[in-house]
């Protein structure tokens, strides 16, 4: 039974548990709305330098913002200085989804970053992120770097096609954990969003200037990866469940203890009393003097405590008069205290 409620406990709690990150929008949100407007008016006008620029720009910095491999690095660039290292949940896949293949592959062929201006943004970022270079003004978040055959990659390959569960939609982008890198701490490759449970990923897209018709037929698609977070959450949950164990079996012992003591016990005692009394009439008797004597005791017992403590009470308030009146004797015989502020007596008088 008391396992039953510990595990009906942990259910509702996480059922009855509101998420933290619907208390704010977060930045995934936030990047994904000015990316898909930035790209809006890029293809509005797609000869515009400027409106690529911006485009591209938006792009990289969503990208390096979540890095996840500055995500999982042992510290920040700057170790006084914030980094992707300070959040739970990293950028692993981004692209274009769509239900037609051929909007798919147009969408994904203008949404493809500029290889220049990635070049550019990783040199950037590079010289950012080393303290040797930038310890004269680094910034209060540093993006970190990517590895060389990752950063190489964003700007050129966004081949990696998937489906999703459902088989409705069909996914084409860049994945970043596409290959393994044990120098990275990537052990796991994850070119498709799928490749992790459901409860490590997370999807975001953009809500603004995005009507329902037009998400339905395409819309960007952002993924990341909430295995630390949900590591933490689990050690947690595990801890909570200790502690709930370790509470209930507390206060099991204590009301054992306590129902033994106030109704077990005495209605054992008083069973065998009766028991006895059948057997032997007589034994009422002895059973009374026993009572008598043994409230007698109690009565002496208290009597006494309250006796010393009385006694000691009396003892202090004595011992304080007689402080307060050495003190007052003193202070009225000011000219004959010594050098050392005690009472001496007064010189003879010849």
């Amino acid at each position: 039974r008391v396992i039953c409620l510990v595990v009906l406990m942990m259910f509702m709690h996480k059922l009855l548990r509101i998420d933290a990150a619907m208390k704010f929008p977060t930045s995934a949100t936030f990047g994904a709305d000015a990316i898909h407007e930035a790209f809006m008016r890029m293809e509005a006008d797609p000869e515009d330098a400027a409106l690529r620029a911006a485009y591209d720009n938006l792009m990289l910095q969503y990208i390096y913002y979540h890095s996840w491999f500055t995500g999982r690095s042992d510290e920040c660039p700057f170790a006084e200085r914030k980094c992707a290292r300070d959040f739970d949940s990293h950028l692993f896949w981004m692209g274009i989804m769509s239900t037609d293949s051929e909007l798919l592959e147009a969408k994904a062929r203008l949404a493809r970053i500029s290889p220049d201006a990635a070049r550019r943004w990783g040199e950037k970022v590079g010289a950012l992120a080393n303290p040797r270079a930038a310890s004269a003004t680094p910034w209060e978040y540093n993006f970190g770097v990517f590895p060389p055959q990752v950063a190489a990659t964003i700007g050129m390959r966004w081949d990696f096609r998937c489906l999703t569960s459902a088989g409705s939609y069909e996914r084409l982008g860049l994945a970043f954990l596409a290959e393994e890198l044990q120098a990275w701490g990537l052990d796991f490759a994850s070119p498709c969003p799928e490749d992790l449970r459901r409860s490590e990923r997370r999807k975001y897209s953009p809500r603004l200037n995005v009507t329902q018709e037009d998400f339905e037929a395409w819309h960007f698609a952002f993924y990341f990866d909430l295995r630390p977070f949900v590591w933490t959450e689990a050690g947690y949950s595990m801890l909570t469940t200790l502690f709930v164990c370790a509470s209930l079996c507390v206060a099991s012992m204590a009301f054992a203890n306590d129902a033994n003591r106030l109704v077990v016990h005495p209605v054992e005692d008083m069973i065998a009393k009766v028991e006895a009394i059948r057997d032997n009439p007589l034994t009422a008797v002895k059973v009374a003097d026993a009572e008598f004597k043994a409230d007698e005791r109690r009565r002496e017992q208290r009597a006494q405590r309250l006796s010393r403590s009385q006694q000691g009470t009396v003892q202090d308030r004595l011992r304080g008069l007689a402080a307060r009146a050495a003190r007052a004797l003193c202070f009225g015989r000011s000219d004959h205290v010594s050098s050392t502020n005690s009472c001496v007596p007064p010189p003879s008088q010849s």
